[in-house]
């Protein structure tokens, strides 16, 4: 490289050759050759340097590219991690709500099917005992209406049985008044003891033979009246058992067909959270690596940047340089060959003299 005080040197060079009045001209000439060949030179390392920087700066321009989009790339990708982030855990701690809702609901629905099945065994116990009643009561008074039909007077039909307590819940079901059902009985029993004939009793009672004929039809009709509406009574209560039978077997049905779907969709749900907890796992895996690369590539092109614009900064003064000194020596060259015409004239303006005072001389 040609500097500053390289071409002070060469001035220097150029005066003390030029003060050399015996070999000025043949030294000038190398001067300029040489000034020549050193602005060549000089041309030639400012060219290849020049391809070389045309070609960092193509680095420079391609990889800085090639990292702003990578940046951009992981900065993208870092909202997308953090939004996939936000997204499943949402839908993960909704997963864990819907779980525990459903595990409210299971235990619900196990509560209203097992107080369902509680109160359907409650009601099959009273259907039970009520239709063991009901179903005595009408025995008994069949017996009873076909024994006081088949007396005729006589007193061996006066045997109570279970005919005391088909009258005691008939009263009790409000079929038969109370006054009525002493009357019925007092009518059944007789007075006398065993043996006794009711109309036989003393002058003045309240039943005699003609009295108690009327009163046996009245009392067959009564108790026929209570067959009739015990009759009903328990066909009435078997159909609405069969009823709320079918209902209890509906209910619990539909609630086990709910329990069980119910499970199978916490056991879902629970499948579906542990598959949501792995991925959120797995996207922040992600978004801690994207972000390390993307926190290298930052680092990186700011390193580029800086490295590249120092080097534009130093070619672009060197070059102002290099083209200052080749101006320079253009100069030197310039003026180095202005002194080598002027000392050819002057050679010659000199053998021309000396050419006349010889001829002078002669003369």
């Amino acid at each position: 490289r040609v500097t500053s005080s390289a071409m002070a040197r060469w001035f220097a060079l150029l005066a003390t050759m030029v003060a050399a009045h015996g070999s000025r001209i043949s030294s000038l000439e190398k001067v300029v050759t040489m000034l020549e060949d050193l602005k060549a030179e000089v041309v030639a390392e400012g060219t290849t340097e020049e391809t070389n920087y045309k070609k960092f700066a193509d680095f420079c321009s391609s990889t800085q590219k090639a990292k702003e989009d990578a940046v951009k790339l992981g900065e993208d990708k870092s909202e997308e991690h953090t939004a996939g982030i936000t997204q499943k855990t949402s839908s993960y701690e909704e997963t864990l709500a819907e779980i525990e809702e459903r595990k409210t609901k299971g235990e619900t629905l196990s509560s209203e099917k097992e107080a369902s099945v509680a109160q359907c065994k409650d009601d099959q116990e009273s259907f039970e005992s009520s239709e063991a009643d009901l179903a005595a009561a009408v025995v008994g008074l069949e017996s009873a209406i076909s024994k006081v039909g088949a007396s005729k007077g006589e007193s061996s039909f006066v045997q109570l049985g279970h005919l005391q307590k088909s009258l005691d819940l008939a009263e009790a079901l409000g079929f038969l008044q109370s006054q009525k059902k002493a009357m019925t009985l007092s009518l059944l029993q007789g007075v006398q003891g065993a043996g006794a004939e009711p109309w036989l009793e003393e002058a003045g009672a309240e039943y005699n033979k003609k009295d108690y004929a009327f009163q046996s039809a009245g009392v067959v009709s009564t108790l026929q009246d209570l067959l009739k509406e015990f009759r009903e009574e328990r066909s009435k209560g078997q159909e609405e058992w069969k009823k709320t039978k079918q209902a209890c077997s509906d209910f619990e049905t539909s609630r086990s067909k709910e329990i069980s779907e119910n499970s199978a969709a916490i056991s879902a749900a629970e499948t579906t959270a542990a598959t949501l907890k792995g991925d959120v796992a797995d996207v922040k895996q992600l978004l801690l690596e994207t972000q390390n690369t993307l926190k290298d590539d930052r680092a990186y092109l700011e390193e580029l940047k800086t490295s590249c614009s120092a080097r534009d900064s130093d070619f672009q003064q060197r070059s102002k340089m290099r083209s200052e000194e080749q101006k320079a020596m253009t100069d030197e060259a310039e003026a180095a060959s202005f002194l080598q015409t002027e000392s050819h004239e002057s050679h010659e303006r000199q053998q021309v003299e000396a050419t006349s005072r010889r001829a002078a001389a002669g003369a």
